[in-house]
């Protein structure tokens, strides 16, 4: 009634780009704020301080005059951008860190493409945590360092933890500083029940994945999403298009979103 039927017109348009998005049409209506790294978003000063072929590893400028001597490694999931843990200043966990006084490194993985399709677990183990574990272990003197893997990089850091556990299960240990803490955040690591994603994931279900790494290398981030449209499907994907859809409700930036 206030808006005399715009409110309406909106939501039907941004049903109809929902839509189109999902089919990898373009939208018809501007697409809203940019979400830029650096500028909008990921905007914790820092600075790449070692690269390999899978990973760079980021460490972050000092907010204090002095730092605790234990630095903080961050290993996010390789499906996300490392600024999934810093997005707006006033919720970032990695501002928050540095502010504490806390020296924090992140990694940040690459993008594969078909030219990874070789790659496997002991390489993402290896080029991963391992990898930068030891350089954040020469950077910082040997101290003792505090990890934290969230999503995927938490199951990836919990398998490097238990392998650095065992007397010759990494050959290059030694260069790698002793694990003062590990801090997991949304992360698996007993896959025995694999909760609500176990009802997408069959023999069948596998053996197609399996061939459409071999054909391309990689998924996409289409193929990707899928996946997390299907889980909690009554809460996640109707509830955004709703949100979308209410009248006189405006969009939320991504990551000031509700989450479910």
């Amino acid at each position: 009634m206030h808006t005399q039927g715009g409110s309406l017109a909106r939501g039907a348009s941004h049903a109809l780009d929902d839509w189109r998005q999902r089919r990898g049409l373009a939208p018809l209506q501007d697409a809203g704020p940019v979400f830029r790294p650096g500028i909008e978003v990921a905007n914790t000063p820092g600075q790449v301080v070692h690269r390999n072929h899978l990973a760079e590893l980021i460490q972050y400028t000092p907010m204090t005059p002095r730092v605790q001597r234990e630095p903080v490694f961050i290993v996010p999931s390789w499906i996300m951008k490392f600024y999934i843990l810093d997005l707006s200043p006033h919720n970032s966990l990695v501002r928050y860190l540095v502010e504490q006084g806390h020296t924090v490194f992140m990694l940040s993985w690459r993008n594969p493409d078909e030219g990874d399709a070789l790659l496997d677990m002991p390489d993402y183990l290896q080029l991963g945590v391992l990898d930068a574990l030891a350089a954040i272990t020469r950077l910082t003197g040997g101290v003792p360092i505090h990890a934290a893997g969230y999503c995927l990089g938490g199951t990836l850091l919990a398998i490097a933890a238990a392998a650095l556990a065992r007397p010759r299960a990494v050959p290059a240990a030694a260069a790698i500083a002793l694990l003062a803490s590990v801090t997991l955040l949304a992360a698996q690591v007993d896959f025995r029940d694999a909760g609500d994603l176990g009802v997408l994931i069959d023999e069948a279900q596998v053996a197609t994945l399996e061939d459409t790494m071999a054909e391309r290398g990689f998924l996409t981030g289409q193929q990707m999403g899928g996946s997390f449209q299907f889980l909690h499907a009554q809460r996640r994907p109707q509830r955004g298009h709703r949100v979308r859809a209410r009248p006189c409700r405006a969009q939320l930036p991504a990551d000031a979103q509700p989450r479910g």
